[in-house]
Order: structure tokens, then sequence, then C-alpha cells
């Protein structure tokens, strides 16, 4: 929910950066050591071999309509309600 936030606020400050999809990240989470050396290791392998996960990352324009989208619903609920 706050990824795409997240990645917004940190895109300014990086060379390069990368979204990971949690939902398939399977090769981290199927590990039986849990560390976050290991992790790390793990996802900068993924990254360098280009079969990182990625997540889609809305632009921000779309962002702005999608916000609009989804309040959208309650400005026609309340304006009904007052008429």
């Amino acid at each position: 929910m706050c990824s795409q936030w997240i990645y917004r606020r940190l895109a300014p400050h990086a060379a390069r950066l990368e979204l990971g999809n949690p939902a398939r990240m399977k090769s981290i989470c199927s590990g039986k050591k849990k560390r976050d050396k290991l992790d790390a290791r793990t996802l900068a392998d993924l990254l360098r071999c280009d079969m990182f996960p990625m997540a889609y990352v809305r632009p921000p324009e779309l962002e702005g309509l999608r916000r609009q989208l989804r309040f959208r619903p309650l400005v026609v609920h309340n304006n009904f309600q007052i008429i």
C-alpha cells in the first residue's frame, strides 16, 4: 500500500531504484535461513541476472486520476443525500 509512496520519495536520491513485487519473491521466502545479508545477496543476484520480479509503478499523472476516481463515489453519495 505504501510502496508507491516510498518509491517516489526515494527515486530522486537513487541512481537506480527497483521496486520488487513481494508476491513473486519466492526465492527469499523459500529459504530456511533468514538473514539480511543472505537476502541482500539473493536480491543482488536476481537483479544481476535480470530475473528480479519488478512491481508496476504508476506514473504520477495516473496516480492523480486514480485518487479522483477513488473519492468520486463518496461525492456522488453525499450529493444525493443533500437533495
